[in-house]
């Protein structure tokens, strides 16, 4: 076997794939939160710095941007990481095509700068969008490198890289916003975020690709690819076209309060979601011959994931005004309204976890592919209707949308799947109980403590309340010694030795 073929393998990860699964996420969680401060820390700066129409104009760039960055990779990385064997002639050739159809994403973005300022009316647009055409070429290089680290479970080295590259670009960006840059303080930092990421992994990942050869045997893959490309463009527009509505019919001021709204809210769930994500799809990967152990290293860190994202939500939810009071600053009040209607979204939001491993990791993506033209396209329709009532009709759109359209995609992903949609619905049911009771029992409590004290100092005290109240539920519900025992394995597994045959016998009963 080759050297390059050598860094491909992953039967070697098989025989204690549970602990490298709990390892890799505690230290990307450790470096999420990392990144959580990092970014929180930078926000709170940056916002008292730049206006909101500021903020309106970046994300209107990155909304275009973002889905010529999703068109670059044609889902080659995922269908590496997917793959249960794979050779160097093919990784070689998966590594070119992604590069070619990055230079092409790239000189799109070049070519449509101008339709962007046309379409806003706004010619500042121009040159941002044109900046940021180097960031489709940046990203396309590095994916298949992510992707062969990320089949040998090098979480470590991708943690620490994605956290170095986040605090260069966060200080790229406060150099720039105290020199003045305006809105060119947002597009820098996402440049220098890139640029840092890329010359990174490039440095670290060992596997080099060779020259492409014919007959590489990549077709399926390619097709698998396809596929999940065409799903992340098309939920990428039904994410994102609400912020594109909004800065259209209602201006950068209102598309920079719509966008920090969803942002603020989403920012502690997505920080969790993508390192478990990053685990967990790699591991079941490995599962896909043996159902009884994919179904339950499937419910049990989904039971995880729900249990770390939904009281985030929750607690932002509650103390909205506190919280953008707090990292935003008073200027950004008004975007309170738009944050709450936006709760519901990113609470059942967070499902998409749900499907997306199921998808992935059982290699269907295209009926992936047929949902999300079908989710696509309801928003659409809803964001037509609810645009005439500016930032906050679009909200309400997105949100109803998203609660009607959850189960119904559990149900029909679980139709091809290993598991049922029972699974789901039990993995999530206490840690959404656990956090709706835990903020009813903050809002009883938080008029009768604390009135007088710091708005900042209000928050914390709201937030270990609320966290006490959360613990709490664990402890005292029926069920808990199940619950809790299933926490302690999962941390237990980060620090000892268990192998993944083990995982049935430990996990016992529901999740």
């Amino acid at each position: 076997m080759s050297e390059a073929d050598e860094h491909l393998r992953t039967d070697h990860l098989e025989a204690d794939l549970a602990v490298r699964s709990a390892r890799g996420s505690a230290v990307t969680l450790v470096a999420q939160a990392i990144k959580f401060a990092v970014g929180l820390g930078a926000t709170v700066v940056l916002a008292r710095l730049l206006r909101p129409d500021e903020f309106g104009l970046a994300a209107m760039a990155l909304a275009t941007v973002g889905v010529l960055t999703r068109l670059k990779d044609a889902g080659l990385s995922t269908a590496t990481i997917q793959r249960k064997h794979i050779d160097q002639n093919q990784a070689t050739a998966l590594f070119w095509l992604s590069a070619t159809l990055a230079v092409a994403a790239g000189s799109l973005t070049l070519l449509l700068a101008p339709a962007v300022g046309w379409f806003y009316d706004d010619p500042r647009l121009v040159a941002a969008t044109a900046a940021l055409a180097c960031i489709p070429l940046f990203d396309g290089l590095t994916l298949q490198f992510h992707a062969v680290m990320t089949r040998q479970m090098r979480f470590v080295s991708l943690s620490v890289m994605d956290a170095g590259a986040m605090a260069a670009g966060a200080m790229a960006a406060l150099m720039m916003a105290f020199a003045g840059a305006g809105y060119w303080t947002l597009i820098g930092q996402e440049l220098v975020y890139s640029a840092t990421y890329a010359i990174a992994i490039w440095s670290v990942c060992r596997w080099r690709p060779g020259r492409p050869r014919r007959q590489s045997g990549v077709g399926p893959m390619v097709t698998f690819g396809l596929n999940l490309s065409g799903f992340r463009v098309l939920n990428y527009l039904a994410m994102n076209l609400d912020t594109v509505f909004v800065g259209r019919f209602s201006g950068p001021q209102q598309a920079g309060i719509y966008d920090r709204a969803y942002r603020l809210l989403t920012i502690p769930s997505t920080l969790l979601n993508q390192p478990l994500t990053a685990v967990a799809v790699p591991a079941l990967s490995r599962l896909q011959d043996t159902a009884e152990r994919y179904r339950v290293f499937y419910a049990s860190w989904l039971q995880f994931v729900f249990g770390l994202t939904m009281p985030f939500i929750i607690f932002l939810f509650v103390d909205a005004e506190r919280a953008v009071l707090t990292i935003l600053g008073a200027q950004w009040i008004g975007l309170v309204p738009i944050y709450r209607v936006l709760a519901p979204a990113a609470f059942l939001g967070r499902l998409n976890v749900v499907t997306n491993w199921l998808y992935v990791s059982t290699g269907r993506t295209d009926r992936q592919l047929r949902w999300s033209g079908f989710v696509l396209a309801s928003m659409v329709i809803a964001y037509f209707m609810g645009v005439r009532w500016g930032a906050f009709g679009v909200a309400v759109a997105h949100s109803v949308v998203t609660c009607v359209l959850w189960y119904p995609g559990v149900v029909y992903c679980c139709r091809t799947a290993p598991v049922r949609p029972d699974v789901a619905l039990k993995s999530m049911a206490f840690p959404a109980l656990a956090a709706v009771t835990s903020g009813i029992g903050l809002l009883v409590i938080r008029p009768l403590v604390f009135r007088n004290s710091p708005i900042p100092v209000q928050l914390v005290l709201d937030f270990l309340m609320y966290s006490a109240l959360y613990g709490l539920m664990w402890v005292a519900a029926p069920g808990r010694g199940h619950r809790l025992s299933q926490i302690r394995r999962l941390a237990r597994e980060a620090l000892t030795t268990r192998t993944l045959s083990r995982i049935p016998a430990a996990a016992g009963g529901k999740a």
